[in-house]
């Protein structure tokens, strides 16, 4: 006799379930739902960007090797593919060029599997605009959730969050546009529970490009789960808060009342910061501190003895003086501060072969010295905030120490509407002219009333007599 697919198989995915089916627009503050907005714009200028790597041509030919029916959109690309092999490119593509907002005290960038997952999805259903944002939503919600209840540990213990946490908020959002029932939908976060697994490895240039395809990998991962629940495969019991669930194998003492607090009610997802740099979010704070120095001072590069980056844990590890690939140097603390000394920003172009070849910038990078701080751990994980200190030690004996509370992009120190605008239409027109590129942001300010997500699709697909 088989497993009843209906009943409750874990008490939190029941009522993360019950909340994703039963989101509706009318529960969702304005303001929530112009961030939201916001927050698609953004992700769809860097899923554009990001359809232009190596890592991403390499991942579409591996879905293309698998066939399947061409049913949903590539970025960037003349090709379809089947909706979860979209899903995993696309993915890849929102997460590759590490510009990718997040929730502060998740380590989740939940959009660069959510928003792939919902708009394959939402494309292949024929879904509304609105049903595409309410997806988003829900998944956005769900991972975020998550990441948090478990944060710190759950990335401490080797895990990488964006494709944990990613599965399961790609996983709501499928199940929503699919149209599963809340049991249904309970069963598809069950399914995400046995896939979610993205480990960090070993810090190093192989870790940081294998965790280039961990979004792509969970926005897949997620869809699927909802198709086998769709199927009747059931989930097992207590898959998120029992004593062999996921949250009490993959994190320390997870707070499973924090995960549920004010769900439905206070949207976390509104919370989100946006990504200024292109470079991992640990730098963010002390390329800040680096860009008030050059303000302040503007002096020679060569008249720079030191520069010392006290810092807490996960920031400590990316201490690598030279780094091996313009890739491996967006993890690289001691590059970022450098190139965002020498050129006063840290955007996609100072990542590049041209730039990462500079013989002086790369004299810069190696006088930068990283060291964990016990302290500014301790503060990081009470706080949550990004606690560093950088010191720049000049010839004369001459120091300069300084700091960033909220690094740009975050709740306490938003980019404005018009950087976000900036910035997608900087990385969207490396793909598309700047028409498509307006009727994109067009698309996506009117999305609540788009009867399809076509207009969104077709601004994302590059057609075949465009590519020669």
């Amino acid at each position: 006799m088989g497993v009843d697919a209906r009943t409750t198989r874990d008490h939190i995915g029941r009522r993360l379930a019950t909340f994703a089916s039963d989101l509706s627009l009318e529960r969702v503050p304005a303001t929530t739902l112009d961030a939201l907005k916001l927050q698609i714009l953004d992700m769809l200028g860097v899923m554009l960007a990001g359809s232009t790597t190596g890592v991403y041509a390499s991942v579409v030919r591996a879905m293309q090797a698998m066939g399947g029916a061409p049913e949903v959109t590539v970025v960037g690309s003349p090709c379809r593919l089947p909706v979860a092999s979209a899903a995993f490119a696309n993915g890849t593509a929102a997460h590759v060029v590490e510009l990718d907002g997040a929730l502060q005290a998740t380590n989740v960038h939940a959009h660069s599997s959510v928003v792939p997952a919902s708009l394959a999805v939402a494309e292949r259903t024929g879904a509304s605009g609105q049903e595409f944002l309410l997806g988003v939503l829900a998944g956005l919600e769900v991972a975020l959730r998550l990441g948090r209840a478990m944060f710190p540990s759950h990335s401490r213990r080797g895990f990488h969050p964006t494709g944990s946490c990613g599965t399961f908020g790609a996983a709501a959002s499928a199940a929503r546009l699919f149209h599963l029932d809340e049991a249904d939908t309970e069963a598809a976060l069950g399914l995400a529970a046995t896939q979610a697994m993205a480990l960090r490895g070993q810090p190093g240039p192989g870790a940081f490009e294998m965790k280039r395809v961990h979004a792509g990998k969970a926005a897949h991962n997620g869809i699927l789960a909802a198709l086998l629940a769709r199927e009747g495969i059931p989930a097992a019991e207590g898959f998120l808060s029992g004593d062999r669930g996921f949250m009490r194998l993959c994190s320390d003492g997870p707070d499973l009342d924090g995960l549920l607090d004010g769900l439905g009610e206070q949207f976390v997802a509104a919370q989100c910061y946006l990504k200024p740099y292109a470079a991992v979010r640990h730098a963010h704070a002390p390329i800040d501190t680096i860009l008030a120095f050059r303000r302040e001072r503007a002096v020679d590069p060569a008249l720079i003895r030191r520069i010392v980056v006290r810092i807490y844990r996960e920031g400590a590890l990316h201490d690598t003086r030279e780094p091996e690939s313009p890739g491996h140097a967006q993890f690289s603390l001691p590059y970022s501060l450098a190139v965002a000394y020498l050129d006063g920003n840290a955007l996609l172009s100072q990542y590049s072969q041209e730039r990462w070849s500079d013989p002086q910038l790369r004299e810069l990078a190696r006088k930068v010295e990283v060291r964990f701080d016990a302290e500014m751990d301790g503060e990081f994980l009470r706080t949550k905030r990004r606690a560093h200190e950088v010191r720049v030690e000049m010839d004369g004996r001459e120091v300069w120490i300084g700091h960033t509370d909220y690094p740009k992009g975050s709740l306490n120190n938003p980019m404005s509407p018009e950087e976000v605008e900036r910035k997608y239409f900087d990385l969207a027109e490396m793909v598309v002219d700047v028409d498509t590129a307006l009727r994109l942001r067009e698309s996506v300010e009117r999305l609540e009333r788009l009867e399809t997500v076509e207009a969104i699709c077709s601004c994302l697909g590059c057609p075949a007599a465009e590519q020669s």
